[in-house]
């Protein structure tokens, strides 16, 4: 656990929540997420196009409605910054795909 996940973990586990490692997991992958979309100056539009998501669903997620997510879809929206929940309570950088050449047929 990171720095922000100990914290999220602390103020969840304190306000009494069972399940704080998973929320802490959850609110630190929103967090990754809005700032990637602020440092690439992206809209909520542009990824949830992306994603495969309506606005107001990604929007859910943004707001932190964190109980209406799995990890799963919350990797949904992580992937086009690199980024899955997978070994929990772990935020790990995946692998990037090396692009195809067009010659290569």
């Amino acid at each position: 656990m990171n720095r922000n996940s100990k914290s999220l973990y602390a103020m969840y586990s304190q306000m009494g929540f069972d399940d704080a490692p998973d929320l802490a997991i959850k609110a630190e992958s929103v967090m990754f997420i809005r700032a990637q979309m602020d440092k690439r100056k992206m809209t909520q539009k542009a990824l949830a196009v992306s994603i495969g998501w309506t606005t107001s669903r990604l929007s859910d997620l943004l707001r932190g409605r964190l109980d209406l997510f799995s990890h799963e879809k919350i990797n949904e929206a992580l992937a086009p910054f690199g980024r899955m929940i997978r070994n929990h309570p772990k935020l790990e950088k995946v692998p990037t795909a090396k692009p195809q050449h067009k010659d290569a047929a």
